[in-house]
């Protein structure tokens, strides 16, 4: 759900990995926090583009917000922190490590078995206190919000691999006070899961949220839909006007208890379901009381550790592959070509290192150290040189008396010139390597030796590039020049090979 350098977090704290959920209003993305050795998955909760610079949306996200972040609950998703950025708003929540129950459901079916007694009713009992936990949720001043859900369904109820049951999603909650009131003729919610009274556009309260529990408690103990409007509202016309359905029609192994239990629940009066959600759970505990009791304990998370192993291997994998695929993404490095640009697959700004990494700063060192050895042995063979053809060139000097003996005008007594000495250069030193053999050529694959010979009888000889004769006097000298390595390469006759350095990338 881009040791190498992590990448440093967003201004929030918050790096994003990826996009898990989406709804009509917003979409949910998986984001973790690191510090130092800490991380922690999170999940973050924003509106989609096109509602961000709508009063009306916005002000429902933030009610959202503020109403899940009252919850404090072990069987609710609570909000934990609210920020804003360049995208907009948004909210952060815990990650689940688990999925829904709608999923749960749906495995079981497609397995061609029925999910175990204990696990169905010990999902209802913590969805229930869940709910009962929003339901009595206070604002800041003490005051009961008497908050609604509105939305209660298998795929909002999540199923964690530890056996954990959390009610999430509190998008189109309702509470006093709440600024973003519900518009007239407008039906928020699964249309499948809404009590009677939410259909015929009456205000819903706590009892609501309890009909959406026994439609979803119904559904875990069959492994079908209740009230699938699949030909057209048909669905939606049963819930109105059929009465409750009769679980013991469907299983023969469901307590009288549980029976009575979801006939309550399902009722099309509110007023004939339980009066509240700790009411629900308080019943649906003592089922679970007879249950262990006749057949010993079976907990969900002995069921998700039976059917959901590979799943949560899975995630687990995902979530371990993102966190390398992000932490391992280049840093900025010295890059002669122009920057490219870097594919984001997150909003967050990625900040760029202005500081240059250790092992950069020794290579330029350790480049310069090497130029400074190299002047200094060239300057070094020059000096022998020079020293060793002094004695030849006194040698081939014309004798200080017949330069006596010339005319003022430099002519001698006949009024002929002097004969200039022949400057005979001194014979090639065999069994060296030629520069070319050392790998250094031009750009047109000459070497350096051929390129010598043709300027020697060239005028501008004399203003050869100092890089040029150093060559040569490295030849004469027996000296073997070599590649510098993979950095750098063989440039044109009249240049050293110098290291190669790239800029930040």
């Amino acid at each position: 759900m881009r040791s190498p350098v992590a990448l440093p977090p967003p201004p929030s704290g918050y790096t994003l990995v990826a996009t898990i959920a989406q709804g009509g209003m917003g979409y949910v993305e998986l984001v973790f926090r690191r510090e130092e050795r800490f991380l922690r998955w999170y999940a973050r909760k924003r509106l989609h583009k096109q509602y961000r610079s709508d009063a009306t949306f916005r002000s429902m996200f933030m009610d959202e917000a503020r109403l899940a972040g009252l919850i404090h609950h072990p069987n609710a998703v609570g909000v934990i922190d609210v920020g804003a950025d360049e995208e907009g708003a948004f909210f952060i929540m815990e990650f689940v490590e688990g999925v829904p129950l709608s999923r749960v459901i749906g495995d079981a079916t497609a397995g061609g078995r029925s999910i175990p007694m204990q696990v169905a009713v010990r999902v209802c009992m913590d969805a229930a206190a869940g709910l009962h936990a929003a339901h009595e949720v206070r604002a800041e001043d003490g005051t009961v919000l008497r908050l609604v859900h509105r939305d209660v369904s298998p795929q909002n109820i999540l199923v964690g691999f530890d056996g954990t049951v959390r009610v999430t999603d509190f998008g189109i909650a309702k509470a006093l006070g709440n600024s973003s009131r519900t518009s007239a003729g407008v039906l928020k919610g699964n249309m499948g899961y809404l009590a009677p009274e939410q259909l015929r556009f009456e205000e819903p309260d706590r009892r609501s949220d309890l009909f959406s529990l026994g439609v979803t408690l119904y559904e875990m103990l069959t492994g079908h839909r209740l009230y699938p409007n699949t030909s057209g509202f048909d669905g939606t016309r049963r819930i109105l006007t059929e009465p409750a359905p009769d679980i013991g029609d469907e299983r023969n192994d469901v307590p009288p208890e549980l029976c009575e239990l979801l006939f309550e629940l399902l009722a099309k009066d509110r007023d004939s379901r339980p009066a509240t959600a700790a009411e629900s759970a308080s019943r649906l505990e003592g089922v679970l009381a007879a249950l262990i009791a006749d057949e010993g304990s079976v907990t969900v998370a002995d069921y998700m550790d039976a059917h959901f192993a590979g799943a949560r291997q899975s995630q687990r994998a995902e979530l371990a592959a993102h966190l390398t695929r992000i932490e391992s993404a280049p840093t900025r490095k010295f890059r002669s070509l122009p920057e490219p640009s870097l594919p984001t697959a997150s909003s967050a700004p990625i900040q760029k290192r202005s500081t240059v990494r250790p092992s950069h700063g020794l290579a330029l060192g350790l480049a310069f150290a090497a130029i400074v050895a190299i002047s200094f042995r060239l300057w070094s063979v020059r000096d022998r040189e020079v020293s060793a053809r002094e004695p030849a060139a006194a040698e081939q000097t014309v004798p200080r008396p017949a330069r006596d003996g010339l005319r003022p005008d430099g002519l001698r007594p006949d009024g002929l010139r002097p004969i200039a000495p022949i400057d005979h250069p001194p014979p090639p030193i065999s069994g060296l390597p030629s520069i070319a053999s050392a790998g250094l050529t031009n750009a047109s694959g000459d070497s350096v030796s051929t390129r010598d010979r043709a300027r020697s009888s060239s005028p501008s000889k004399v203003r050869r590039k100092v890089t040029h004769q150093s060559a040569r006097r490295l030849r004469l000298a027996g000296q073997e020049i070599r590649p510098l390595g993979a950095t750098q390469h063989a440039g044109p006759s009249d240049q050293l090979p110098v290291p190669l350095f790239e800029r930040w990338q």
